[in-house]
Order: C-alpha cells, then structure tokens, then sequence
C-alpha cells in the first residue's frame, strides 16, 4: 500500500524534513491555485449577473446578502447600531412589495433577483422580529401591519414556492414579539386556505373544481402554516375567526382549523389520487399533499402515530412497487424531521450550557469535608512520613505480588468473568465487593 501524499516517512529525519517541505509547498501551491480560481469565477459571476442584472439591481442584491449574512452571523450588531431594528426593518420592508405573479412578462433574470431580494429582505426582518421577542427592539405597529400586509399578498400571490415558504416563516416571526398584531392573519389565512380545498374535496373534485388548478400550491401553503404555526392553530381551533380574501379585506367568519384538521385533509387529498377517479387529482397534487404532511410531521411528530392508518400509509410509499416520486418524497419528509430534531437539540444543549455557566457557584471549588478534616488533624512532617510508609509498602506488596502473578493468571481472569457476569447481583447492588475482589485477582494475575 503506498504512503499517503504528504506523510512523513519513518526514518532518516532529513529525508523526512524535506518530504514535510515538499508537502508544504505542494499544499501552498493548491491555495493559491484555489484562491486564483475563486477571484476569477467571482468576477465572471457579477460580470454576467451586471450584463443581466444591471449594476444597479446587482449592488442592491449584494447589500441585502450582507445585512442577511450579518443577521444570521449576529443579528445584535444591527439592534444595536445607529436607528435599531426599526431602521432597518423599514429600509427593507419596500422591497416586500416586489411580486413575481404568474402573469408577470419580465425576463427570468429579473425574475430570479427580485425573488431573492424578497427573501433576503423577508429573512432579515424575522431575525429582527426574532431579537425584539425579548423585549429589546420591538417594531412600530404600524410598520407590522404593513408587513403583515405585504406577506399575506406574497403567500397568495408569488410565483416561486421559496419565497412563499419565507414569507410564512417571517409572518410567523413576526407574531411572536406582536400577537395582537399578527397572530389573527395566520389563523385567518390557515383557515382560508383549508376551506378552499376542503370546499372543492366536499363537492367531488372534478375537471371543472373551482381551485383545482391551484392545488399543489394551497397544500403547500397551509403545510407551511402547519409547521411553523402549529402551537397557534392548535391554541386557536374552532374558534370563530375573520378569515381574509386574496386581497387585504375580510372575507367572512369561520372556525380556525387545527393541525390534525389539515392532516385529515391531506390524507384525504392524497388518498383521492391514489383511487385513480375519472377526473380526479393528479400524481403532483398527491406528491404535495406528502409534502405537506411532511412539513406538519416535522412540527407535530406524534400525529403519525396518534392517526389511524396514517404510519402504515407513509410505509407503504417506501416499498419497491410505490412510485419513485412518493418514494424520494417520504424520505425527503423524514430527513426534514432529523434536521429539524437536531437544530432543536443544538439550541437546548446550548441554552442549558448557557444556564449552567451563569450559576453563581460556576468556577469556585470546595474541598471536600474529610480531606480537609484529615489535613488539619495531622501536622505536615507527620503527613508527609506516613505517605512515604505507605508508598513503600504498597510497593513492597505489589513486587511480592507480581513474583507469583503467573501462576494465578488464568485463575484471577477466570474469578473475575464470572463475577463480573452476574447480572442480577448488579441489578441487586450486592456485587460491588465481589467485582472489587475479583478485579483485584484478575490484576494479580496479569501482573506476572
């Protein structure tokens, strides 16, 4: 088997200090290869992002990637800075009004920048609203209703699904530093959005169903509200909310519906396409109903089980005989649900070590009552004499020891694995001087 590319050989310590040197230059060699290529496909990046874009439209994208890397890196340094979260809230909330629409003729390009100015600007805003959760830096009544305004049109309205999945996640954002603001749109919506297709699947979905076209898109909508607004859908059912229109107005009360509501929907919609009816769903809108139970699974877990029929239909999706896209789509759902599971477990080994340094009694140390009583009761000289006795007579035993270790290797190794096998007197606590004693026979016996 040759060595690796840079190892350094066992041997002559010159040849091996030259190999090591080689290594080095070959390594520095690599970064500036990489360094060199890096620049040079940055330049023709925003050569022809400027030729599509336009410099303007370009500088105003790498701005917003800045304030949303600095948002993600430490969202306090823009609190903190000249104007607070307000300032910068309201300088971003414009770009919330730029709607990619199906009907929109402008080219992809600017299709694309806008779309990822909503985001970045969308992302920027719930980090805000995320720090002003404590108290710190809340925004102006005003300011969030026009935002929650803006981001109710983009759910209904915007063409590319990222920028719809960020708007639900700002909105929900949004409604935890200001419930009385924002908490009664997601419900209303969530409620909308049920009640169009709950309408339609009562009726008999048929090629001439009023929403039928916009089946993919609703699911995947209130799969999104279902998971980063369960706890309010579940705090909120049934209870009697204005459910608002695809414009800004109220269209009427109705009941707010829950998240195991909206899982009985989707197994409904999925289930209908699996019959294969004359003029029925087809294979997309069940490939988004998995998706939409995916994205409730991944904030209400227990539902999969709690709901009759519900794991055995996930699991017969990952058989052979399912279709490909069912298949990728329950695999894609359960790594969501690990993802999700362990950023969870991330913030609260984070919060908890957080809790744990800020104790008062953090970084003091005590000594223990009977070393203390044992070092005040005996004077130094006297200490120290005894700990030389002991020392030599521990030694002297384990030399006598280690002359007749040989003969007592098998017997010791084989008093110790019985006793160390007895389960029960482990379960009992009882076996603790027998393991002591039969650990000390094994070590005699491998002193030889």
């Amino acid at each position: 088997v040759p060595p690796p590319p840079f190892a350094r050989p066992q041997g002559d310590g010159e040849a091996a200090s030259a190999c090591a040197q080689q290594g080095d230059n070959e390594q520095e060699a690599i970064s500036r290869g990489a360094r060199s290529n890096t620049h040079t496909a940055a330049a023709a990046t925003v050569a022809a992002a400027e030729a599509s874009l336009g410099r303007a439209e370009l500088q105003q994208l790498q701005c917003l990637l800045a304030l949303h890397a600095l948002c993600a890196a430490d969202v306090g340094v823009l609190v903190q800075a000249h104007g607070g979260a307000a300032y910068f809230a309201r300088g971003v909330a414009p770009y919330f009004k730029e709607l990619v629409t199906v009907g929109d003729k402008s080219s992809t390009p600017s299709k694309r920048a806008r779309s990822e100015r909503v985001i970045c600007a969308m992302h920027i805003v719930a980090a805000l609203a995320g720090r002003a959760e404590g108290g710190q830096a809340r925004l102006e009544a005003a300011l969030v209703k026009d935002l929650v305004s803006d981001l109710q049109l983009i759910i209904g309205r915007h063409l590319f699904v990222s920028v719809v999945s960020s708007a639900v996640q700002c909105m929900c954002a949004l409604s935890r530093p200001h419930p009385n603001l924002v908490t009664q749109q997601i419900v209303g919506l969530a409620a909308r959005y049920h009640l169009m297709l709950e309408n339609d699947l009562n009726g008999g979905i048929t090629e001439t169903s009023p929403y039928r076209g916009m089946y993919p898109k609703l699911l995947f909508i209130l799969g999104n509200f279902c998971r980063y607004a369960a706890h309010i859908l579940d705090r909120y059912a049934g209870m009697q909310v204005e459910v608002p229109s695809a414009s800004t107005t109220s269209a009427g009360p109705t009941q707010a519906v829950s998240c195991r509501a909206c899982l009985l929907l989707f197994l409904d919609f999925f289930l209908q396409g699996c019959s294969a009816q004359p003029g029925g769903v087809t294979p997309k809108v069940t490939e988004a109903a998995l998706q939409a139970m995916g994205l409730l699974f991944t904030a209400r877990p227990e539902l999969m089980w709690e709901e009759r029929g519900c794991l055995a239909l996930l699991e017969d999706q990952l058989k052979p005989t399912s279709l490909l896209a069912h298949k990728a789509r329950v695999l894609q759902n359960l790594i969501d649900l690990l993802k999700a599971e362990e950023e969870g477990l991330v913030i609260r080994q984070k919060k908890v070590e957080e809790e744990y340094l800020a104790q008062p009694s953090f970084g003091t140390l005590t000594a223990p009552t009977s070393l203390a009583t044992t070092t005040s009761a005996a004077p130094p000289a006297a200490a120290a004499s005894k700990s030389i006795k002991t020392a030599s007579a521990t030694a002297s035993h384990g030399r006598a020891r280690a002359v007749n270790g040989s003969s007592n290797r098998g017997r010791g190794a084989g008093r110790g694995g019985r006793s160390i096998a007895s389960s029960s007197s482990v379960a009992n606590g009882t076996v603790a001087p027998k393991l002591e004693r039969s650990m000390s026979d094994a070590r005699d016996g491998e002193g030889g």
